[in-house]
């Protein structure tokens, strides 16, 4: 009874899960598609992995509060394969992801644009992010380590607990190219975003004067840069961190020590962040919310019910790309009106 009641409570998790990464994603999804002002170069990283962490909602969370409402038993075999391979797939695409978002903010920001990057060579990295994961969450399949159940039977995933050298070195690969080395990149590339953008402040200070419109903006975008930049690098930590520690705990030989059922909250706590992400970099910038706004009024208030037009006024104008520092901080040299659709609210 009390392993009933254990499995139970999983398929709740996963169930809030699948229900929070399906609505939120999908409304990121849905007003990027509403909204052509939203489509841009630069926002098809996050389109990308909105659609990353909307699959995993719909493909594998679902799945797993299915197979630990009947216990799990009914997902052996090539379905168990399947949570291991499709879950490990979007996982690491939504993980690399991040640390292509780090990238682009730090080209965007700390190099000076010459020729934008075009919408082809976008895609092909795009394209390039989904090929490179996929690939690493294939080679289990073809015999380079192995998907299995977790211990505890409540999930299924790489087999961390196999101490061969075939595993072994594939779990130390992994960790290296989607663990560690991320971590590496998003730190210094944060790191130079910060003090790029600081320099650019005490620069606009000695330019106009610490009172001007100009240094306001510019100490606002640093600020932002700086409050941005330590989310998105905790957010990675949060999510991954346990999950990373416990895998290689148990690859190492721990994995008896480990009590079963408790070994899947990492793994459940690394898909929080299908949820989270939409929150983090969709929700938390103005432009997104006011194409929301936009959408809300115009599709789900009746005109009946806001006297025939909308309360917000369809003149006004969304930025038309992504927010990021480098527009406000560079505006030190042009009139300070130039930027101020950039700010927050």
């Amino acid at each position: 009874m009390e392993l009933f009641t254990s499995y139970h409570a999983i398929t709740v998790m996963y169930s809030l899960l699948a229900a929070g990464a399906f609505v939120l994603n999908g409304i990121v999804l849905i007003i990027f598609l509403a909204t052509r002002s939203l489509r841009t170069i630069p926002n098809m990283i996050l389109l990308s992995m909105a659609w990353a962490d909307w699959l995993m909602a719909c493909l594998a969370d679902a799945v797993g509060a299915y197979a630990n409402a009947n216990n799990w038993p009914s997902m052996v075999g090539g379905l168990c394969v399947y949570y291991g391979f499709i879950t490990t797939a979007l996982g690491l695409t939504s993980m690399i992801h991040l640390t292509a978002l780090s990238v682009e903010r730090f080209v965007t920001v700390t190099i000076p644009m010459t020729r934008p990057i075009t919408e082809t060579q976008m895609l092909l990295v795009v394209t390039f992010l989904w090929a490179f994961s996929f690939l690493w969450a294939i080679f289990p399949l073809v015999g380079w380590s192995s998907y299995g159940p977790e211990p505890g039977y409540a999930a299924c995933s790489i087999a961390w607990y196999r101490q061969d050298l075939n595993n072994m070195s594939y779990i130390l690969c992994l960790f290296m190219f989607f663990f560690f080395l991320p971590i590496v990149i998003m730190i210094a590339c944060f790191s130079s975003i910060y003090f790029t953008v600081r320099k650019l402040t005490r620069d606009s200070m000695r330019r106009w004067g610490a009172s001007s419109d100009s240094t306001q903006q510019t100490l606002a975008a640093e600020r932002k840069t700086a409050w941005m930049s330590f989310i998105m690098v905790l957010a990675f930590l949060f999510a991954w961190v346990p999950y990373a520690v416990v895998s290689l705990y148990a690859s190492f030989g721990g994995v008896t020590t480990i009590p079963k059922l408790m070994s899947t909250l990492p793994a459940m706590l690394a898909k929080t962040s299908a949820c989270y992400n939409p929150i983090i970099y969709f929700f938390m910038y103005s432009k997104f919310r006011k194409a929301f706004q936009r959408f809300f009024f115009k599709n789900v208030i009746t005109p009946s019910q806001t006297g025939g037009s909308s309360t917000i006024n369809s003149a006004s104008v969304i930025p038309t790309s992504f927010p990021r520092a480098s527009y406000a901080v560079r505006s030190s040299s042009v009139l300070p009106s130039s930027t101020a659709s950039h700010q927050e609210p």
